[in-house]
């Protein structure tokens, strides 16, 4: 389903699970649309905390922007899977939620440029002693090597002209963790990607990553489609479970797979998250063209 209706939808969960107040839930759901811009914004493409900890973050007021075709912005791919079948595809209390039109237009100035050098890359570095010092919430992007991770950042700074995300069609091109700041909202990290050509170094550099960096509040997980989640995957998701940090599943390139194929990956991203039975596993998947 489409990345903000999935995430506005948790704010709803998560506040019934915790009980949040309206002030709190208003503002997950503030942080979540800040999300939204991962999908929309171009069209080719120690203890760590719980959702609820994430409130605590200091992101600040988005200024108003830009105007985007609703048609895009309210794109669900799910509804066409549901027309495949006679049983609800999710649960009642998983149906996206329709956020404002409003609400997207805010949306899309985060990853927009309006002064040189105000969402930049800070760091590329293997070492977590040598990532960067800021009170910036960060969000990860883990993968396997050439599924698509820096191709899809690079989508999401298509309006940041002063940022060069390095792409390859080389599987493991990535060999560092690549830091970029948007703004004084937060920080992506591009990862290396496990797997086939993955770093040697992989374990002290992204695991341990994962495990102790306090800035870390999430992590997304993509997955190719077309194969859904392998052995690698399975033992990715397993570490985070371990390492209690919260994490979202992607599936990359949907527009390459057959609906058929949509289903019995979004069907298996369900078994492994009632597996867990964890809140730390976000509910839905996201579907990527």
């Amino acid at each position: 389903m489409s990345l903000l209706s999935t995430a506005c939808n948790l704010t709803r969960r998560t506040a019934a699970r915790h009980g949040l107040s309206p002030k709190e839930k208003h503002r997950l759901s503030d942080i979540f649309t800040l999300v939204r811009e991962f999908q929309t914004s171009a069209p080719a493409c120690g203890q760590k905390p719980t959702f609820k900890t994430i409130l605590n973050d200091p992101l600040v007021h988005i200024p108003p922007r830009i105007s985007v075709s609703q048609a895009d912005l309210f794109c669900d791919p799910t509804e066409k899977l549901q027309k495949l079948l006679q049983t609800p595809l999710f649960d009642e209390n998983e149906r996206p939620y329709r956020p404002l039109v409003d609400e997207m237009k805010l949306a899309q100035t985060v990853f927009t440029s309006e002064r040189p050098r105000d969402i930049r890359r800070v760091e590329s570095t293997i070492r977590i002693e040598k990532a960067p010092i800021y009170n910036l919430p960060e969000v990860a992007f883990l993968g396997r090597s050439n599924v698509g991770k820096s191709s899809m950042i690079s989508c999401l700074f298509h309006k940041a002209p002063f940022v060069k995300v390095p792409v390859s069609s080389t599987p493991g091109f990535t060999k560092t963790l690549k830091f970029y700041q948007v703004k004084d909202y937060f920080t992506l990290v591009d990862m290396p990607g496990y797997g086939f050509n993955q770093p040697h170094y992989f374990r002290d550099c992204v695991e341990n990553f994962l495990r102790h960096r306090q800035n870390l509040r999430l992590a997304f997980v993509m997955v190719d489609a077309a194969e859904g989640l392998v052995k690698r995957d399975l033992s990715i998701l397993e570490y985070l479970e371990e390492c209690q940090l919260p994490y979202c599943i992607m599936l990359n390139k949907i527009d390459l797979v057959k609906d058929s194929q949509r289903l019995e990956v979004v069907g298996q991203v369900r078994t492994i998250r009632d597996k867990f039975g964890s809140p730390n596993c976000y509910p839905q998947p996201f579907l990527i063209r």
